[in-house]
């Protein structure tokens, strides 16, 4: 299956990526880039990204209704600095930064990929948990449910990811092996009256052993506010050391 066009999504449970995330909609994907990318290489089999290495996305914000907003483009480059980062209790952590946030990997024997998840209720923070993709292996993997105190009241978290297929991904003339995962996850606190579901779908490409489409959509609602909204970000070029 092919990928096609996309549309993204903003979420309640942040990555520790936060706010520029990537997004497609379930049943689509990240529009394709029409001009030639810097780099035109992949990764073998069973290798990683070295050092340096770095992926270019472009980033739109998402209103409450879910509309772009188009002065809210902008350009985010990650690039690769650590390879053996140790954080959440796993090693061998890959770390991204860039000057909006930074991404932890963790790249699993069974080629799924799991990233250190910051999960939170409006603006309150709740926990970091690691999240497994089964991009590869397109499984079912529940996330370690838990819980924690906000106000008067206890914020409880639970979920599960599962794939949705392997598809294609096109950047200029390249065309990379895709995998899609969805993530569920359930928000809530009975005596604040609170719940919000977040269903994120990435899509993954082995070549490059990063997201080439990040899709969040939100729904619920906090003390009575909207926690709708969405960002829009997929990859535009990179660069493989």
């Amino acid at each position: 299956m092919k990928f096609r066009n996309s549309e993204k999504f903003w979420m309640l449970i942040a990555a520790s990526f936060v706010v520029f995330i990537a997004s497609c909609s379930p049943s689509t994907s990240p529009k394709a880039k029409k001009t030639p990318v810097n780099d035109t290489s992949t990764l073998a089999a069973g290798a990683h990204p070295h050092l340096g290495t770095s992926f270019t996305d472009s980033a739109y914000i998402r209103d409450s209704s879910l509309n772009i907003i188009a002065s809210s483009g902008t350009t985010i480059v990650y690039t690769l600095v650590d390879t053996n980062f140790s954080i959440g209790g796993k090693s061998n952590v890959y770390e991204f930064t860039s000057t909006a946030d930074t991404i932890y990997l963790h790249y699993e024997a069974s080629g799924d990929i799991s990233y250190y998840t910051r999960f939170g209720l409006g603006s309150f923070s709740v926990g970091s948990e690691w999240v497994t993709f089964p991009t590869q292996t397109q499984g079912t993997i529940p996330i370690t449910s838990f819980s924690s105190p906000v106000l008067t009241d206890t914020i409880q978290i639970t979920g599960s990811s599962k794939g949705q297929g392997i598809g294609s991904y096109q950047l200029g003339k390249v065309v990379l092996s895709a995998g899609r995962a969805l993530m569920s996850a359930d928000a809530y606190a009975v005596k604040l009256k609170t719940h919000s579901t977040a269903k994120v779908t990435i899509f993954f490409a082995s070549g490059l052993d990063f997201f080439t489409g990040y899709a969040v959509n939100t729904s619920g609602n906090f003390g009575g506010v909207n926690l709708g909204g969405g960002v829009n970000r997929f990859l535009i070029d990179y660069d493989l050391k």
